[in-house]
């Protein structure tokens, strides 16, 4: 969670601490429930690569699957660009599977 407002010089530190304790790992179920995801879409066939993006600014998750051609029916349905060249030199240099 993010809260964007002004706290007195004074106010007690504590309490944020307790609700970051408290409340932060809802965040991280929430990666790897996406992780999981994305995974799921790396491994389909078709796809070309994918990404799990986080925006701090408004902690927002962002789940990009690269295509090598139309996306299947079977994929839920979302915003979509059609791309009709992408460069890609050294590609073959790039090891393959997972990364991190």
């Amino acid at each position: 969670m993010q809260y964007e407002i002004t706290l007195p010089a004074d106010y007690d530190m504590g309490i944020i601490r307790r609700r970051v304790e408290t409340r932060g790992r809802a965040l991280d179920a929430l990666a790897e429930r996406e992780t999981g995801e994305l995974r799921r879409f790396a491994e389909t066939r078709g796809a070309h690569s994918a990404a799990l993006l986080l925006d701090p600014r408004g902690w927002e998750m962002l789940r990009l699957t690269l295509w090598e051609h139309a996306v299947p029916a079977t994929e839920p349905a979302g915003d979509r660009y059609e791309i009709l060249h992408l460069s890609a030199p050294g590609l073959d240099d790039i090891p393959a599977g997972r990364l991190w």
